[in-house]
């Protein structure tokens, strides 16, 4: 093909300048990629299978320990919700109705002793007596859950037992739950199997599970089942450890690692030939981007070829960086020869289709980003009224976030059927990150406030579990426990915005001392304080992002907007419902700051929570 002149010249001087360069330099970075795969690959298999092994054993234990805590906290809360059925005999039943997991139950008073039991002789044992036993004295003093590794029964040493209890939440005592070896041998086998049967190694390598006669009782696919394995040689005798070998399997060549794991073998096999059609490929890959080195010889030919390449480049260059720089609107046209001509093409076409898929991941990530919003949205309570059976309180909550997601969280539950707890907190960031950290923070607070502690040894707690993770994010908090007969508000400021009361027509800020925030560094002490309701009070809770929303001039909305919005709203609505009363605060201030704002866009999380206390309503 011909075109403009000084096209064949070029392309001559490239020719016969690289082409003795090039091939050396090909030649020996292929040898060496191919000795560097053969040495590699090897190892490489052996390694895949390990971690395939020890993936298959830590999910079967993880999943085990999941299924017995969590029939245990079923077992706890089924007992507890139903205790005018508690007897022997409810025991028995409860036992029978799950033999697979279920072998000895008793239920254990706040002194120790064991009241009722599916085992009658075991009705009245001292648990302190046991050395066994006496562990779980535990859940008489703040532990919610213990699990006990297999021991000698405290009452019959003759009997192998692994026990777990759960206390019950009003302190009378806990529920104690027994397995016995058989038994959780028998889950240990249906987990294990599970695990094996859906995965697999590369396209067609196998996992595989013997029992201790070397027989197949779980595999991919369940291919192998009931499959003898007779080459006995390649599994390990010692428990946990791993053995590597070379043989054949399914009849074809394999990789094997085995490893031994409570009686049980699990194999993994990877194909050879599968590993080597893995490097062939990647040979192949490889070669491909070798294949670009020819663009590095040009700098040796700069001085002669500056006139018909490097002046082209330039001018490239100089419309690749208006396209770095973000205008993609920027076209190429060197034409002064063949190569470039088409060099100018396909950096266009390649432009063209950037902005094309650029459309298409901004629209992925929005997608995604929708995703996370709705994730987040559902890990914050949202059914309201919460306690619709409750006539003398309301309360609703409402998070908008700056982004799809955002670093703010309210939370609401009861303590028990007279104490409420409500919380608002602020992550000091946004986006996803401020959004997992924030469900982290929320997760981990929610689960030492139930747990019968103090205000402030939560707060604590949460904060020196926060500042474990050494993330470069903190929350501000305000936690409050509300007792529903009294009215006392008891609650911790951890560097968060100072609440308000509204009480008739006068607005009170709850401004004592503030603490330091949550997750910000260790050994932080945090003070609870006391606030006193009225009958008719109605505590609202916000984040910053409500203050400190700014319009198109960048005025802040501020608090004094605030104040003079709760007025109008709860002037309003002071005649509705406690609960329909809370939801129109939340909205109407919400709506009084959209309002102010206008076209300007949201910067920061705006999040609300509103409790109205109204005892002299009956239910």
């Amino acid at each position: 093909m011909e075109g403009k002149a000084g096209n064949y010249r070029i392309r001559q001087i490239i020719r016969n300048s690289l082409f003795s360069t090039f091939l050396i330099v090909f030649v020996l970075a292929v040898a060496v990629l191919m000795i560097e795969t053969i040495i590699f690959s090897k190892s490489y298999s052996y390694n895949i299978l390990e971690s395939y092994v020890q993936d298959v054993a830590d999910e079967a234990d993880d999943h085990l320990h999941e299924a017995i805590r969590e029939n245990t906290v079923v077992l706890t809360d089924l007992i507890q919700n139903h205790r005018e059925h508690l007897s022997d005999v409810y025991l028995r039943d409860l036992a029978d109705a799950n033999p697979d997991i279920i072998s000895e139950i008793n239920i254990v008073d706040s002194n120790g002793i064991i009241q009722y039991s599916n085992i009658p002789q075991y009705i009245g044992f001292d648990i302190s007596k046991g050395e066994k036993s006496s562990e779980f004295l535990c859940l008489l003093n703040g532990t919610d859950y213990y699990e006990q590794d297999f021991r000698n029964n405290s009452f019959d040493n003759s009997t192998f037992m692994s026990y777990t209890g759960r206390a019950f939440y009003d302190g009378s005592g806990f529920l104690e739950v027994g397995i016995s070896t058989d038994k959780y041998n028998a889950l240990l086998e249906k987990t294990i199997i599970e695990e094996v049967r859906h995965r697999r190694i590369g396209l067609i390598g196998y996992i595989v599970v013997l029992n201790k006669d070397f027989v197949c009782i779980g595999s991919t696919g369940d291919d192998f089942v009931g499959r003898k394995l007779e080459n006995t040689s390649a599994l390990p005798t010692g428990e946990g450890k791993y053995q590597r070998t070379l043989a054949s399997f399914n009849g074809e060549e394999s990789f094997w690692v085995a490893m031994k794991k409570d009686g049980y073998y699990i194999l993994g096999a990877f194909p050879v030939s599968e590993s080597v059609s893995f490097e062939i490929r990647f040979i192949i890959m490889t070669i491909a981007v070798l294949i670009v080195m020819p663009i590095a010889m040009f700098i040796a030919l700069r001085k002669k070829l500056d006139i018909c390449v490097v002046k082209p480049i330039d001018e490239i260059n100089n419309s690749l960086l208006k396209i770095t720089g973000g205008d993609l609107d920027e076209k190429v046209s060197v034409n002064n020869s063949l190569e470039f001509e088409e060099l100018s093409k396909g950096i266009n076409q390649t432009v063209n289709r950037l902005k094309e898929m650029i459309a298409e991941a901004d629209k992925l990530i929005a997608e995604e980003l929708e995703m996370a919003r709705v994730i987040q949205s559902t890990s914050l309570p949202g059914i309201f009224p919460p306690y619709p059976a409750r006539k003398d309180i309301g309360l609703y909550a409402t998070m908008n976030a700056a982004k799809q997601v955002g670093g703010d969280f309210y939370d609401y539950f009861m303590l028990n059927k007279n104490m409420l707890a409500v919380v608002i907190a602020d992550v000091a960031d946004k986006g996803i990150p401020a959004a997992l950290y924030m469900m982290k923070a929320k997760t981990v607070l929610k689960a030492f406030a139930v747990s019968g502690r103090s205000l402030d040894e939560v707060v604590s707690m949460t904060n020196e579990e926060l500042v474990k993770d050494k993330a470069t994010m903190f929350v501000t908090l305000w936690i409050g426990f509300i007792n529903l007969e009294t009215g006392l508000l008891n609650y911790v400021h951890a560097g968060h915005t100072y609440p308000f009361v509204i009480r008739g027509n006068e607005i009170l800020k709850i401004k004592q001392k503030r603490n330091f925030v949550v997750g910000g560094k260790s050994g932080v002490e945090f003070l609870q304080q006391e606030f006193q309701l009225l009958p008719g009070d109605t505590l609202y809770l916000y984040t910053d992002g409500v203050t400190e929303a700014k319009n198109k001039d960048k005025d802040e909305f501020k608090e004094e907007r605030l104040k003079e919005s709760l007025i109008k709203v709860t002037k309003a609505h002071e005649n509705n419902d406690p609960n329909e009363l809370c939801k129109a605060v939340c909205n109407g201030v919400l709506e009084d700051v959209r309002s102010f704002a206008g076209d300007a866009e949201q910067f920061d999380d705006i999040t609300m929570l509103c409790f109205k206390f109204q005892p002299d309503i009956q239910d």
